[in-house]
C-alpha cells in the first residue's frame, strides 16, 4: 500500500470525442502498464485539431488538478511528423503534450518551466510495441504518463535531458500600446456560446471602456457579477472563473448572437462620456 500512494494520477485532455475508440484504447493502455494508477479525464471535447482552445483548457483546469497530477495532453494534428513530443514540469505537476502550442497558456500564467524533449524510442520499448506513425497518443503518449506517474523521469527524457524552448501560439497573448489600448483575441467559445478572450481583468483600462469584436461593439460601465445581473437575453461583459474577459448573453448564445468566432480581433480601449 506504500508503494500504490506514491503513483501519480494521470489527467487526460484531448480533442478524441467519446464515439470512436480512441480515447479507451489510451485509457486500456494505461491501466494494463499501470493498474493502481487513478485516471481521470478533463475533456475530449475540443474540436479536432484546435490546439488554441485546447492550450486555453489546460491553462483554465491546471492549477485545479492535483498538485502531483501527470497531464496527457494530446490535440496534435501533427502526428507521425518532426515535431517533438515534450515533457513539462510546472511545480509537481508534469504536462505530457506535442509542440504545437498547447503549453502556450501554461507559459503565459505560469512563466517559464522546465521543458524536456521526450525520448520515444526509451518510452516505446518500456510499452514494448513498435509506434504507430498516427496513434501516439496510445503509443508514445500514454508510456510517458505511466513513467512519470511511476516516478520514473528519466526514463522519459534520456540520460541527458536537455531544456527545449516550446512553440507558442502568438494568439493566446494580449498587449497593451502606448495609447493604453488593450489587443486580444478571441480564444474560445464554450458550449453556452460565451466567448472567452485573451484579456485578463488587471489588463483593463481604469472606467468605463469600449470592446470590439470584429465589427461588434459593446460599451462597458461596469461589470455584471452574474447572468442575473442583466434581463434575460441582455449582453454582457464579465471576468469568467478562468479570470479573462468574456462576452455572454443571458439565457442566450453571444457568439451565434454577434456571429462571433474563435481567434477574431479582440480591442478594449478608454472612452469619454460621450
Amino acid at each position: 500500500m506504500l508503494f500504490f500512494k506514491k503513483l501519480r494520477p494521470i489527467a487526460l485532455l484531448s480533442d478524441f470525442g467519446s464515439a470512436d475508440h480512441y480515447i479507451g484504447t489510451v485509457k486500456a493502455v494505461i491501466s494494463t502498464l499501470s493498474p493502481h494508477t487513478h485516471i481521470f479525464d478533463i475533456t475530449h471535447e475540443i474540436s479536432p485539431g484546435n490546439i488554441l482552445s485546447g492550450a486555453f483548457i489546460l491553462g483554465a483546469v491546471f492549477d485545479w488538478l492535483p498538485g502531483n497530477a501527470v497531464v496527457w495532453a494530446v490535440a496534435d494534428p501533427g502526428v507521425g511528423s518532426q515535431r517533438k513530443i515534450l515533457c513539462a514540469q510546472i511545480g509537481n505537476r508534469y504536462v505530457i503534450a506535442p509542440d504545437n502550442g498547447l503549453l502556450s497558456m501554461l507559459v503565459r500564467l505560469y512563466g517559464e518551466f522546465p521543458v524536456r524533449e521526450c525520448d520515444a524510442e526509451r518510452i516505446a520499448t518500456f510499452a514494448s510495441r513498435t509506434p504507430s506513425a498516427t496513434f501516439h497518443g496510445r503509443d508514445i503518449f500514454a508510456p510517458a504518463a505511466v513513467l512519470l506517474s511511476l516516478g520514473r523521469f528519466s526514463s522519459v527524457v534520456g540520460p541527458h535531458p536537455g531544456p527545449c524552448t516550446p512553440i507558442l501560439l502568438p494568439e493566446i497573448f494580449a498587449a497593451t500600446d502606448e495609447n493604453a489600448a488593450v489587443s486580444g483575441r478571441v480564444l474560445h467559445c464554450d458550449r453556452f456560446g460565451n466567448a472567452i478572450t485573451s484579456i485578463m481583468a488587471d489588463q483593463l483600462p481604469a472606467g468605463k471602456f469600449l470592446l470590439r469584436i470584429d465589427e461588434c461593439a459593446f460599451r462597458c460601465d461596469r461589470f455584471a457579477t452574474t447572468f442575473s445581473d442583466v434581463l434575460q437575453n441582455e449582453p454582457m461583459l464579465f471576468i469568467g472563473s478562468a479570470g479573462f474577459l468574456e462576452i455572454a448573453v443571458r439565457d442566450g448564445n453571444a457568439a451565434d448572437r454577434y456571429g462571433i468566432v474563435q481567434n477574431m480581433r479582440v480591442l478594449v480601449s478608454g472612452r469619454d462620456e460621450h
